[in-house]
């Protein structure tokens, strides 16, 4: 019966812990520079929209990683927000683009 107890504080734990950590914000002191400029390649349906490169964080390596930008379809009643940098207490956060509601 103590090891069950155990085990399941241990599991509980854990679960809290990643829920808490998911969402936490990954600061940079120095922003990543951007790789290069790339033309933008001819679109390949009408309709679409140009999704920028942008940055994301990669989990398993733990560090900024470069998205090429990309020809989308739009998502109906929304706008495309593009990623940025905010100035956050001991450096930068990369926000990451997002379809945002039309108004």
């Amino acid at each position: 019966m103590k090891k069950l107890i155990l085990f399941l504080l241990a599991l509980l734990s854990n679960i809290i812990l990643n829920t808490v950590t998911a969402d936490a914000q990954v600061v940079v002191k120095i922003r990543p520079e951007m790789p290069r400029v790339v033309a933008r390649p001819p679109m390949h349906g009408r309709g679409m929209i140009w999704i920028e490169p942008e940055w994301y964080w990669d989990k398993h390596h733990r560090a900024y990683a470069w998205r090429e930008g990309r020809w989308v379809k739009p998502r109906r009643h929304a706008v495309w927000v593009p990623g940025h940098w905010v100035d956050v207490p001991g450096g930068s956060n990369w926000v990451p683009g997002y379809w945002g509601r039309r108004r």
